[in-house]
């Protein structure tokens, strides 16, 4: 008569402490069900919105301000284009601490070697001069008239603002040494500092610097716009101080840091999508917008060399501009032949380009990529884009059409048009600010997140399709489980021949596949799922974790399906599309239960096929199989009615705990004997919409 009722209970191993401990932490179905229900997902919408503008509250506006402060910073006494004076020699007599003991040394006041000496620093010529003192040193001296001092010490500002040294220097004030440096290694300006006495005093104040031009920068001093020369308060130097700190370390560091992280997570996401070329690419162009970052950075500026510094970013700006054009060719889908060739030249022309130069090539060169190189790579990029959008765009049929395609495209083309123009405006100084640029370095992460986001767009809409597909949530999971408990029912159409004999004779709609999608839906409603299906034949699976009663949810399905096929029907008919030899859709069913597991199967070529197979002491497929077979053994059943059987110690213990059930039960504890000869007793469930076109013979 078959396995008692409750038999899919399983001979389970020593319940100890560690088991427990495990179970107690181990995610339920009920909790899994929760964490991908849609009203979970508004809540971390709203939850992540929120905390993103408390954040940004709190700290936007101390942001902008200091921002805003940095572009309105200025000497609090200016001395635009001071007067320094040049010598393009070495002192007469190395100069001591105190100057004024020697009267051949050059930074003494007395000495007017320097002080007078008619070449001028700002006059046009001082850069092409130094090209013969590279490897030597040379003087720079300026004298303060006592009235700008006088000015200075009114609103007290006793500290001046020299500015940026590329090589070693050393500075004396009114023949006093003060200071010296390396120069390139310093990321914080020069600014010197006087005494209350000295600031009192009426008398012009000497400035002498001893540069020596022990690296190959063009102009060792660095005197810029962004750091003009004048006396500062000392809160005018604590903001040219943290400006210069976020300028030269925390700017390029905190980019460099996060573009290399953009590339490691861009490559992670082609790796688990190989097909996805633009994210390759994507990767590449951020890790190549890290390296254009890290140039920047006080420690490896000083590290290198003049020359090794232009080569590198020489080579660093060709890659940045060549792997953008290669993340718009991936993206737009353009032919192999094509991406590859431009790969070829992007790896091997920036190193060609970048070590066969000499430093005035190299500048040269430079100014070259910025202007007209990295504009042109982004407008290819823009023009493939636009190009592919328009070829979608144009054909005919909506069977061919991808509007959505068409859609990304045409945003993915605008961002590198964009692009394409900024760089342009950008490198030929038109309509852009040349001073106090700190927001340089950041387009690239405003084109990333932009280009990111509508490249992951199509990545999350992958996931969805994967998550739609019928590889059950359970074959999904990181771990399989070893067992899951609950009712397998199987449904079967009737007379399924007429509809695809229909199908074929007019090319008329799959009403099959319709009846299917209306089915699948009814069972997860119920908390079911759909495990297999091959041909008319569909099996569902309840879990006993999400649903209660499994059995009862599995019955409560099949009224749902019972109803839904029959309005079905009538549509159908309405509409003439039913074939005349049916007269709806009927179907025979079984329920068992019992545990079964999911599997992968390995398959050739390395693929596998997500299967199930029974666990545990139960056959409930097997059990399922049989009990449909036996539908055909129930009195009076035939092509236009719909039955569902299933043991009858399941059926007792569903009436017991749901009287109401008991008047659906068409048959009880009928036996009926298997293709084997051996005996079942079953009981034959009739759904409620058609259960009043039966006629049970006695």
């Amino acid at each position: 008569m078959g396995q008692p009722y409750g038999a899919d209970k399983q001979v389970m191993a020593p319940d100890t402490w560690l088991r427990k401990f495990f179970r107690l932490l181990n995610r339920s179905e009920a909790d899994r069900a929760a964490v991908l229900a849609q009203n979970r997902e508004y809540w971390k919408y709203l939850l992540f919105g929120s905390f993103a503008l408390i954040l940004t509250a709190i700290y936007a506006p101390p942001l902008a301000q200091s921002f805003l402060t940095w572009y309105r910073v200025h000497p609090d006494i200016a001395m635009p284009e001071a007067d320094w004076r040049v010598i393009y020699a070495s002192s007469d007599h190395p100069c001591g601490n105190i100057a004024t003991d020697d009267p051949r040394c050059l930074a003494n006041p007395a000495n007017p070697k320097l002080w007078n000496s008619p070449v001028k620093r700002f006059d046009g010529e001082h850069e092409k001069r130094l090209v013969s003192r590279y490897g030597k040193d040379y003087w720079l001296g300026l004298t303060i008239p006592a009235e700008t001092v006088t000015a200075a010490r009114a609103v007290q500002a006793n500290q001046f603002m020299v500015g940026h040294f590329m090589s070693s220097y050393s500075i004396w004030v009114d023949g006093v040494f003060v200071r010296n440096g390396r120069g390139i290694g310093e990321s914080s300006p020069v600014i010197l500092r006087f005494d209350a006495r000295r600031m009192n005093s009426a008398t012009p104040m000497q400035l002498a610097i001893h540069v020596n031009y022990d690296n190959d920068y063009q102009v060792p001093d660095h005197f810029c716009n962004n750091l003009r020369q004048g006396f500062l308060r000392q809160v005018t130097a604590d903001r040219f101080i943290t400006l210069m700190s976020f300028w030269e370390r925390a700017r390029p560091f905190s980019l460099l840091l996060s573009y290399a992280l953009i590339s490691v997570l861009f490559f992670f996401l082609w790796l688990g999508a190989p097909k996805k070329q633009e994210y390759f690419y994507m990767s590449l162009f951020a890790l190549a917008s890290a390296a254009w970052e890290a140039r920047w950075t006080d420690v490896l500026f000083s590290h290198f060399h003049h020359q090794m510094n232009l080569s590198i970013g020489i080579a660093v700006r060709c890659y940045l501009s060549g792997f953008a054009l290669l993340t718009a060719l991936a993206f737009a889908r353009v032919r192999s032949g094509l991406l590859r060739g431009t790969l070829s030249m992007v790896l091997f022309a920036p190193i060609a380009l970048a070590f066969a130069a000499d430093v005035a090539s190299l500048q040269v060169l430079r100014g070259f990529l910025l202007r007209e190189v990295t504009p042109i790579c982004f407008f290819l990029g823009s023009l493939v884009c636009f190009a592919q959008a328009f070829a979608l765009a144009r054909q005919l049929t909506s069977n061919t059409r991808v509007p959505v395609r068409v859609h990304r495209l045409s945003l993915f083309g605008t961002g590198f048009l964009v692009a394409s123009v900024y760089y342009f405006c950008d490198g030929n100084h038109f309509f852009l600010p040349t001073e106090r640029t700190f927001w340089r370095g950041f387009e690239f992460l405003l084109f990333m997140l932009y280009f990111g986001a509508i490249a992951l767009k199509e990545y999350a809409e992958d996931v969805v399709l994967v998550n739609k597909t019928p590889v059950s949530e359970y074959h999904r999971r990181p771990v399989l489980p070893d067992a899951i408990s609950g009712a397998i029912m199987v449904a079967d159409l009737k007379s399924s021949e007429p509809f695809y004999k229909q199908r074929a004779a007019d090319n008329s709609g799959n009403l099959v596949s319709m009846w299917r999608s209306h089915f699948y839906t009814s069972v997860l409603k119920h908390g079911g799922v759909i495990i297999n299906k091959k041909g008319d034949e569909v099996i569902a699976f309840f879990d006993s974790e999400r649903c209660p009663n499994p059995a009862a949810a599995a019955l409560r399905a099949i009224d749902d399906i019972a109803a839904m096929s029959e309005l079905l029907a009538l549509e159908f008919k309405r509409q003439d599309l039913f074939p005349g030899e049916v007269n709806g859709f009927f179907f025979r069913g079984s329920l068992s239960l019992g545990s079964i597991r999911p599997v992968w199967e390995e398959m050739a070529g390395g693929n596998r096929e997500a299967y199930w197979e029974e666990a545990g002491n139960t056959s409930p497929f097997v059990e399922a199989s049989r009990l449909l077979d036996l539908e055909r053994k129930v009195p009076g059943t035939h092509s236009d009615v719909s039955l569902l059987v299933l043991r009858e110690d399941a059926a007792a213990g569903l009436v017991e705990q749901f009287p109401e059930l008991a008047r659906k039960f068409i048959q009880r504890n009928c036996a009926f004997a298997d293709k084997h000869g051996h005996a079942h007793a079953v009981a034959v469930y009739s759904p409620a919409v058609v259960a009043r076109h039966l006629k049970v013979a006695a």
